[in-house]
């Protein structure tokens, strides 16, 4: 039971400070782009575009509207005017989804057994020269996080996609909505400095 707790707290130290840091892989698609959107000039939203790239999305109404608010900003800021109707130059979609993942733990201090995860045993008793008796492997444990990943796309008017990045990050269930919510936009302002600017 002991034991368990332990794990259980090195698991819940591990994930708390992995989420702490905010830190965030950006995966960035390399798209031969039959449309260069630099050169084109308004956009509207289309909440349907990326539906077949990642259909279980949790939308709020709050992360919507901050995703909204945080994109619409930074494409007003790079030239890009925001319109309604078929009249636009392109669309612009977003995608947020939320798994469950297995990771491994070993049950070693982390730090002590990064570079080689096997303890050497020796036996020391007195009078005796040491002797080596073998290689222990650490015993592991399988831990549960949630790991969240925001999709952001554009496609040009035929719907071909033509840009799209995704971030993936792991959850602390511990944040407070507003700690949510920063760590969302800290997410959208650093995806969207991937977006080309208006020529």
């Amino acid at each position: 039971m002991i034991r368990a707790i332990r794990r259980f707290l090195i698991v819940s130290t591990v994930l708390f400070l992995a989420a702490c840091s905010y830190s965030v892989r950006l995966n960035i698609d390399s798209i031969e782009r039959a449309t260069d959107l630099s050169q084109l000039s308004t956009y509207r939203w289309d909440n349907s575009a990326l539906g077949e790239m990642a259909p279980d999305e949790m939308r709020t109404t709050e992360f919507d509207k901050i995703l909204r608010q945080e994109m619409e900003d930074s494409l007003a800021d790079k030239g890009y005017q925001k319109v309604e109707g078929d009249s636009a130059d392109f669309t612009i979609d977003y995608r947020l989804t939320q798994k469950n993942q297995v990771a491994e733990f070993s049950d070693e201090n982390p730090s002590e057994y990064d570079a080689n995860p096997y303890a050497l045993l020796w036996r020391l008793e007195k009078g005796e020269k040491p002797a080596f008796t073998g290689i222990n492997e650490p015993e592991k444990e399988l831990g549960i996080y949630q790991k969240g990943t925001l999709h952001v796309g554009a496609f040009d008017n035929r719907g071909i996609l033509t840009w799209h990045v995704s971030a993936d990050k792991v959850l602390n269930e511990r944040h407070t909505e507003s700690e949510h919510q920063l760590v969302l936009r800290k997410i959208v302002r650093r995806i969207m400095t991937h977006f080309p600017a208006r020529q």
